[in-house]
């Protein structure tokens, strides 16, 4: 079943957004220490540079730091995906984002498994970044 809960698209955020849908995914990165940034903010959250923020496509490749298996549906409809793993992952690049492991047994997510980013379709046109673990020969 597909997941209808969409997120808050605001003009900081849209660049990400925009990039989803093409499957590609894009943080924010400050122009003056360099470094890679999430959620989209105005200012950098390591220099509070205001003026040099731009967005680069990142690898794609994480780790998980944390996770939850999910067993109570939070709403009706994700009642026949259950169970399913929320997961804390960061990032190659240093971001931490918070998102769901897929297309694998939520009884075999384990702390430091390496991930990949996958993208799941959403209603009005919207791709969400998900996680799927990387396997041995990726």
């Amino acid at each position: 079943m597909q997941r209808t809960q969409l997120p808050d698209i605001t003009p900081i955020s849209a660049p990400y957004w925009d990039a989803a849908k093409q499957h590609e995914l894009l943080l924010p990165k400050c122009g003056a220490c360099e470094r890679f940034f999430f959620p989209p903010r105005a200012w950098c959250p390591h220099c509070y540079e205001a003026g040099q923020l731009g967005w680069e496509t990142a690898s794609g490749d994480g780790s998980i730091l944390s996770f939850s298996q999910v067993h109570v549906p939070p709403f009706e409809n994700y009642a026949e995906t259950l169970p399913y793993v929320v997961a804390i992952v960061k990032l190659a690049e240093g971001p931490q984002l918070m998102a769901n492991i897929i297309d694998c047994d939520p009884y075999e997510v384990a702390i430091g498994q390496n991930v990949r980013v996958t993208f799941e379709e959403r209603i009005e046109g919207v791709s969400v970044p998900q996680f799927a673990l990387k396997r041995a020969n990726q």
